[in-house]
């Protein structure tokens, strides 16, 4: 079989799988193979299999750049480039910011801010020794193991203060898990998904954390679920933080909160 029919035979495959991208994926599985034609059945083989294709590549384009995405570590997705929009933006004008990272994952966050202002540093904390050696290893491909530090834990883990506080943290109700897609159920970690019973646990902690490390005029920015923005919205006001903006996505779904804590000047300013 020649390479055009071969492409086109695979092609009908995919389609015939209901991926309704199935051409294009066709093509990035056929360029990522170098046209190896054994390889490149083996690969389609497995997405007909129901394997993401991030899965096979262990590659995702994200925010400009490519990032490697190791087995067992949260796939970034598209819609999360908005968080570094409005990120960024966040600490537009302000010199050499400090920026911290929480739930790093594969560190697409991070990076993607770092590679933008090239007078940030920042740290990424994950509890996933995986995603942590992940993040080290995009960072070494971006040249950016300079200004990105990554730590292994939990937030007592940090006791510093910063400019910006990003995240993207689970937010699946722990009652949704078993209703996930497969692909997503069976390949991304539980943790990186689920957050306790109404999907915030996570979120909550964060705001309360956030309160003491963020620097006067700092920022938190986060991404939360479909349905979830007036519950963010209120956990916000009564946590006391204000300047509460609520950002869509592509798709016109609420998507992002960002927000400031509520800031006592000492009686000396």
């Amino acid at each position: 079989m020649n390479t055009p029919s071969a492409l086109l035979n695979a092609a009908q495959k995919l389609s015939s799988c209901g991926y309704e991208n199935a051409r294009n994926e066709v093509r990035w599985l056929w360029e990522f193979s170098s046209g190896e034609p054994t390889v490149f059945d083996s690969m389609i083989e497995k997405r007909i299999s129901g394997i993401p294709l991030v899965r096979i590549l262990r590659e995702q384009p994200f925010y400009e750049n490519i990032f490697t995405v190791r087995p067992g570590v949260f796939a970034p997705r598209a819609e999360t480039e908005i968080l570094v929009d409005v990120a960024l933006a966040s600490i537009r004008g302000l010199p050499s910011p400090r920026i911290l990272d929480i739930g790093v994952g594969t560190g697409v966050i991070l990076l993607s801010l770092l590679a933008k202002r090239n007078d940030a540093i920042g740290i990424g904390i994950d509890i996933a020794t995986a995603a942590i050696q992940n993040a080290e290893i995009n960072a070494s491909r971006m040249k950016l193991s300079d200004r990105a530090t990554f730590r292994c834990g939990t937030l007592e883990r940090v006791d510093a203060v910063f400019d910006l506080v990003v995240t993207n943290p689970p937010y699946i109700a722990d009652s949704e898990y078993l209703s996930l897609p497969p692909e997503v159920r069976n390949f991304d970690p539980k943790e990186a998904l689920t957050s306790g019973s109404d999907g915030l646990q996570m979120i909550h902690a964060i705001l309360i954390w956030a309160k003491n490390n963020l620097k006067k005029n700092g920022h938190l920015v986060f991404e939360f679920g479909y349905g979830q923005a007036e519950r963010v919205k209120t956990m916000l006001g009564m946590l006391n933080y204000n300047n509460i903006q609520i950002v869509n996505d592509l798709s016109k779904i609420p998507r992002v909160a960002v927000s400031q804590p509520y800031y006592i000047p000492m009686a000396s300013e």
